[in-house]
């Protein structure tokens, strides 16, 4: 009996036994605003402050947008979740026209220098990516208690949240960024970056 010759198609069996499972990695899993240092930094500097604040709205909205810069900076791994809830509660804030008179009302002395802080110290934060400066700026709007700055700058981030990070957008990390230069025309490139040095 002559033998049977290998079949040059594989069956689905064996695509089977042969295949492993390969999780599918989502496209944001490498968080670029990782970094432990300003995780730090927020901690001991701005944390306790909209803590203390007497002007609670102040306060609550501080709390909000300093979580969403304490997500990103804190976790490799942000949830997406938390950060919803977080700018979803500013918005609700700034919809609200009690919660908006209340945001502008004249500050105590001492909220006043709460603010003050807030404000110096968020502002010392330099060579950040366009994410962060976005929730820097959001926090900064707040303490300053200009609700139009706010808004911006919260619709600026939702923006930035939603892109799929780039390298190349990105001032702390280098690596091979493929960028578009025409309509048909992409090019690969290496971006060296310099590390972030702040005081």
């Amino acid at each position: 009996m002559p033998k049977k010759r290998a079949s040059m198609y594989i069956t689905p069996a064996e695509v089977r036994r042969v295949t492993k499972k390969v999780p599918v990695k989502p496209w944001n899993e490498e968080n670029l605003d990782y970094d432990p240092d300003l995780y730090e930094w927020q901690d001991k500097n701005v944390e306790v402050l909209p803590k203390w604040t007497e002007n609670r709205d102040l306060g609550y909205a501080l709390e909000a947008a300093g979580d969403i810069f304490r997500e990103l900076t804190g976790r490799k791994y942000p949830d997406g979740g938390y950060i919803g809830e977080k700018t979803g509660r500013l918005e609700r804030l700034f919809q609200n026209p009690v919660d908006v008179e209340e945001l502008q009302k004249p500050l105590s002395a001492k909220d006043q220098e709460r603010m003050d802080k807030l404000k110096e110290r968020w502002s010392s934060l330099h060579g950040l990516s366009v994410r962060l400066k976005a929730a820097r700026d959001l926090n900064i709007a707040l303490a300053d208690q200009n609700v139009l700055g706010a808004k911006f700058n919260l619709k600026r981030f939702k923006e930035e949240w939603g892109r799929e990070p780039n390298p190349m957008r990105h001032p702390r990390r280098s690596g091979w960024v493929t960028e578009r230069i025409g309509p048909r025309t992409m090019v690969t490139r290496y971006v060296r970056r310099s590390p972030r040095r702040h005081r």
